[in-house]
């Protein structure tokens, strides 16, 4: 906008009623908190937390960040299956007789336990797949699972991943796999085994992972340094008035003056309203 507004009036125009209105809007909201006192302690909250925020934000930002590369290699070595590992791979085809899930499957399961006894005997898949399955577009896609499947993969019935890394050499079946979709019979057709990538593939991945902890444990240090020193002395009394009011019903009120443990006269006091140290 304001690239805008130094050739066009009209944006000219809407930048300065914008920032008038974001000025009058701030400078409103305080007459609002002096006319609401009750008010105060969320409109002081919530600029304390935009403060904070701002200062983390800008430290962050202008972290300098060391190099990686020794520190990448060396967990690439010692968390290789994290970042490298490939698991093995299997694709497969399938006939599936359809069943509804709670209804009765004894004839479903004769039936697919035949079909697996007769394609173990030598019989024609595709014709079993067009004798049998009840698979959508069955026999256009001539009975196959069109997708590499790892073992337990997300999206990919528990059951069938089982049954299709039960089997032992490609072009063997395993026994019918029940899943909600009926019973299904499973042909391996063909296995990439496993195996790790190169440091290069992952290193833009490991080296993402160490900034964010970098970063982390910069900011936790950095925040440390606001912590309270051994000079801060608790005005114990004044702690106790404050929480006095949040104290649930099961629990008894504390008696302020007894609850007093700690020389009110403290230089930094924490919960008087005085500054902390």
């Amino acid at each position: 906008m304001r690239a805008a507004a130094i050739n066009d009036k009209g944006d000219r125009l809407e930048l300065i009623n914008m920032v008038l209105v974001n000025k009058k809007l701030a400078h409103a909201s305080k007459g609002y908190v002096v006319e609401h006192p009750d008010l105060k302690q969320e409109y002081d909250a919530g600029i304390e937390a935009y403060q904070r925020d701002f200062l983390l934000r800008h430290f962050r930002d202008s972290l300098v960040y060391p190099n990686f590369d020794k520190l990448a290699k060396e967990r690439y070595t010692l968390e290789k299956d994290k970042y490298a590992l490939v698991p093995e791979r299997r694709i497969s085809s399938q006939i599936l007789i359809a069943s509804a899930p709670g209804q009765p499957r004894d004839a479903a399961l004769a039936e697919a336990k035949d079909v697996v006894q007769q394609l173990r005997n030598g019989a024609d898949f595709l014709e079993m797949v067009k004798e049998h399955s009840d698979e959508p577009r069955a026999v256009e896609k001539q009975g196959k699972f069109d997708h590499w499947v790892s073992y337990g993969e997300i999206g990919v019935e528990p059951r069938y991943s089982e049954g299709l890394f039960t089997i032992a050499k490609v072009g063997e079946y395993a026994d019918p796999v029940q899943t909600r979709f009926g019973v299904h019979i499973i042909r391996l057709d063909g296995i990439k085994e496993k195996h790790y990538k190169t440091f290069d593939e992952v290193k833009g991945a490991i080296e993402k992972d160490l900034a964010s902890e970098y970063q982390r444990l910069a900011l936790k240090n950095y925040l440390a340094k606001f912590n309270m020193s051994d000079k801060v002395e608790i005005d114990d009394e004044a702690i106790t008035e404050i929480l006095a009011p949040y104290a649930t019903d099961t629990e008894a009120k504390p008696n302020v003056k007894q609850a007093a443990g700690i020389n009110s006269s403290a230089k930094g006091k924490v919960g008087s309203g005085k500054s902390g140290e």
